[in-house]
């Protein structure tokens, strides 16, 4: 979807997108959210959760929906290639 966002040269296309977006956006922000509220120390878990907000609002208000959407496809590239990495502790 960022790829098409990008790339986008119609009315229909970015509709289409932006429906799709929606959905992944409904499903993916509460997860988001938690994962880094999760991984945020509890003094700093509100001011974590604003600053990843605020990073996605700068690239797009500085430099255009280009930015955020490659922002988004570089992270979940490393993203998904930590998964391989990360192990759950069996303890807990």
């Amino acid at each position: 979807m960022c790829l098409g966002f990008i790339v986008a040269n119609s009315f229909f296309l970015i509709l289409l997108l932006f429906i799709f977006y929606g959905l992944q956006k409904g499903a993916l922000e509460t997860v988001q959210k938690a994962f880094v509220a999760e991984l945020s120390p509890e003094q700093f878990r509100a001011s974590s959760l604003g600053g990843f907000q605020m990073v996605t609002g700068l690239l797009w208000d500085n430099f255009g929906k280009e930015a955020t959407m490659i922002y988004s496809i570089v992270l979940s590239i490393i993203s998904f290639g930590l998964l391989f990495w990360v192990k759950e502790d069996q303890n807990n």
